[in-house]
């Protein structure tokens, strides 16, 4: 078995939810070329962006020529081996100058994480701009 994919944590974790991102063009494929990371062989699966403001990040990918090809590959891969693929984790430091124009979109919803509420009834919106 493998390493869970985990939500996301701080060291004290005062706020918890859950993040979305959309990638812009190629997704991340121009930064791992950037970076050195050879992308006809690897696919990238998963990221990790930490530090505030951003200071690393881990590029989680798989190698296409054990999972296969195409996301579809991946999936398939992941079922038949009990939802676990083999990754390679390429870590760097890095500012959000840098990583910015590969990401279109980024969203996070946290919540205090004492207060255990699921959903809100929002009686007023204030733009303070």
């Amino acid at each position: 078995m493998g390493e869970k994919i985990g939500q996301a944590h701080t060291q004290y974790c005062d706020l918890m939810g859950t993040c979305a991102a959309d990638w812009e063009g190629n997704g991340f494929a121009d930064l791992c070329r950037l970076k050195g990371i050879d992308t006809e062989r690897f696919r990238v699966v998963s990221m990790s962006l930490w530090g505030f403001p951003v200071s690393q990040c881990s590029i989680i990918v798989v190698d296409m020529n054990v999972v296969g090809r195409s996301f579809d590959d991946v999936g398939a891969y992941s079922r038949s081996h009990n939802g676990c693929v083999p990754v390679h984790d390429f870590h760097f430091f890095t500012t959000p100058e840098e990583i910015g124009p590969y990401i279109k979109e980024f969203s996070a919803e946290l919540v205090h994480r004492d207060i255990g509420i699921d959903s809100i009834d929002v009686i007023e919106r204030v733009d303070l701009e």
